[in-house]
C-alpha cells in the first residue's frame, strides 16, 4: 500500500494498482466484427512521495522512457505519467482483451519502487536481473552485454513512461525496444544503470556518482554528462559524446565494431588511453602522448577526467567541436 493520503484500495490479486485514471482517459474501440480501426489508449498517472535515498526501477518493453530532474527545493514527490497504447490490426475483441491484459504496475517496498508494465497472463518468464555489491575504482573490462530479455510472448502493446525524479534518488532503467532519454537530473550521490537491447540512450546534462549505460544495438549519447565514474559500453552502436565532464571523473567506453566518438575540445583537459584491434584511431588534437596506429595514450591540455577507450573493431575518433563528428561512422 502507498503511503499517500488518498492511496487507492489494492484490487482483488491484492496488489496494488497503478494509480488513478485521469478524466482525459479514452478507450477506443470499433466493432468486434472488423479489424481495429483506432488505436486503443489509455494515460494514468501517479504521484508518491519517496525517501531521499529511494531507488527507483523501471522496466519498459516498447514505446518509450523519459526520466526528468525536478526543480532544486521541490517536495520529495516522484511523479509518472504513463500512456499505454495499442495499434495492431486485430479485431476488436481480441484486441481489447490483450489490451486490458497488460496493466501499469507500481509497486513499493520499502525505498525500492517498480514502474512498469506487468508481464502478460500465463508468461512466467522473468527478465534477468542482478545484484552487485559497491564496486571499488575501474569496473573491470567485460565485452558490452545487457541483461534485458524480453517475455516468451510480447502483446503488441506499447507504454510511454515519462517521470520526474527528486534529488538524491538513484535509478535503473531497462528497456527492450524503448529508447531511453535522462536528462535534467542532479544526483551527486546517485547510481544509475540504464540497459537497452535496440533502443537508444540520451543522457543529457546528468550529475550522478556512478552511471553505467549498455546497449547492444541502439546508439548512446551522452551530453554534459557529470560523473565520478562512467562505465558506457555497446556491441554494434555507435557512442557519442559531448560537451562537459566531472573533473576528477572516470569514464571507460568499449565498443565491439561501434565508432567511439569523443567531441571534447572544448575541455580544459583531460587524459586519455586509447586501443583498437582492427579499428582506427584519429585525433584532431594536441596530445602529449605516446602513440601508434592502434593505440594512443597521453593527455590534453592541462589534464582532468581520465578516459579510457577500447574497441574490437569501431573507430576512434577525438575531435576539437561537437560538428566534427556530426556524421556517426561504424
Amino acid at each position: 500500500m502507498m503511503d499517500t493520503p488518498n492511496a487507492a484500495p489494492r484490487g482483488p490479486d491484492g496488489r496494488e494498482p497503478w494509480g488513478r485514471a485521469v478524466p482525459a482517459t479514452a478507450v477506443l474501440l470499433a466493432s468486434s466484427q472488423i479489424a481495429l480501426a483506432q488505436p486503443l489508449t489509455e494515460r494514468v498517472e501517479h504521484a508518491v512521495e519517496i525517501p531521499r535515498n529511494a531507488r527507483i526501477s523501471i522496466m519498459n518493453f516498447a514505446g518509450h522512457v523519459e526520466v526528468h530532474g525536478t526543480d532544486p527545493g521541490e517536495d520529495s514527490t516522484l511523479r509518472v505519467i504513463g500512456v499505454k497504447r495499442l495499434e495492431a490490426e486485430l479485431p476488436a475483441e481480441e484486441a481489447e482483451r490483450i489490451f486490458e491484459q497488460v496493466n501499469l504496475d507500481l509497486r513499493r517496498r520499502g525505498r525500492r519502487i517498480h514502474i512498469g508494465p506487468n508481464r502478460p497472463r500465463g508468461d512466467r518468464h522473468r527478465p534477468a536481473e542482478r545484484t552487485s555489491g559497491e564496486r571499488r575504482g575501474p569496473p573491470p573490462v567485460t565485452p558490452p552485454v545487457t541483461e534485458v530479455r524480453p517475455p516468451r510472448r510480447i502483446p503488441p502493446v506499447s507504454v510511454d513512461l515519462e517521470v520526474w525524479l527528486p534529488d538524491g534518488a538513484s535509478l535503473e532503467v531497462r528497456t527492450f525496444t524503448a529508447p531511453i532519454t535522462i536528462a535534467g537530473i542532479g544526483a551527486p550521490d546517485g547510481d544509475f544503470l540504464l540497459r537497452s537491447v535496440s533502443g537508444p540512450i540520451e543522457i543529457r546534462d546528468l550529475e550522478a556518482d556512478d552511471l553505467r549505460a549498455e546497449t547492444v544495438s541502439g546508439n548512446l549519447t551522452l551530453a554534459d554528462v557529470r560523473a565520478h565514474r562512467g562505465s558506457f559500453m555497446t556491441l554494434t552502436a555507435p557512442i557519442r559524446v559531448t560537451g562537459a565532464l566531472q573533473l576528477d571523473g572516470w569514464y571507460e567506453f568499449q565498443t565491439h565494431s561501434g565508432a567511439v566518438l569523443l567531441g571534447l575540445g572544448s575541455l580544459a583537459g583531460f587524459t586519455v588511453a586509447a586501443t583498437t584491434y582492427s579499428g582506427e584511431i584519429r585525433s584532431e588534437l594536441e596530445f602529449e602522448a605516446e602513440r601508434d596506429s592502434r593505440s594512443l595514450e597521453g593527455r590534453h591540455g592541462s589534464g582532468g577526467p581520465q578516459i579510457s577507450v577500447s574497441t574490437f573493431g569501431g573507430s576512434i575518433h577525438l575531435a576539437p567541436e561537437a560538428a566534427a563528428i556530426r556524421n556517426v561512422e561504424r
